[in-house]
């Protein structure tokens, strides 16, 4: 596949209590960025209890390491997600579609509902290295691990 016509990753996460993120982001430097996570509702268990996991908020690439790497095992159920170099502001009202992401300085866009997960990154090195690791951790599901091209993508908003 060209790597002009691919603009992200399609696939399914399991529906389980698991440390998805650490997975997902397996080879790819989280600590560089400051991450943005809107429209959380996402689930943590520990001692037999549940908790909200990463609520609303920006995070810096530190707080963000240590949250997704922590003991903590999680349910992802809805999340927008979007990763900016450290130090550059962000308004995640401004994207409203992959056009609108394409002009933004985010570097990663992820919108997860219901297990189903559309990654967008705009280095293909690390959309290779992410496919990987997404490769080795969610090629199981029900929704085969695909390559999104503006072909096949008919995602019109960025929203869940």
């Amino acid at each position: 596949m060209l790597e002009t016509e691919t603009i992200g990753i399609r696939f399914e996460i399991s529906r389980e209590y698991l440390n998805h993120f650490a997975q997902l982001f397996e080879n790819f430097p989280v600590e560089k960025y400051t991450w943005y996570v809107s429209c959380s509702e996402n689930y943590s268990s520990s001692n037999g209890k549940i908790h909200r996991f990463l609520p609303n908020g920006i995070y810096s690439g530190d707080e963000f390491s240590t949250i997704i790497h922590s003991e903590l095992k999680y349910y992802i159920h809805l999340i927008v997600l979007f990763a900016v170099p450290t130090g550059d502001a962000f308004d995640t009202n401004i994207i409203d579609s992959y056009a609108d992401y394409i002009k933004s300085n985010a570097e990663i866009a992820l919108l997860s509902a219901d297990s189903f997960v559309d990654l967008y990154i705009k280095d293909h090195n690390a959309l290779k290295n992410i496919f990987t690791s997404c490769n080795k951790y969610y090629s199981n599901g029900a929704i085969p691990l695909e390559w999104s091209t503006s072909k096949n993508d008919g995602r019109e908003k960025f929203k869940v």
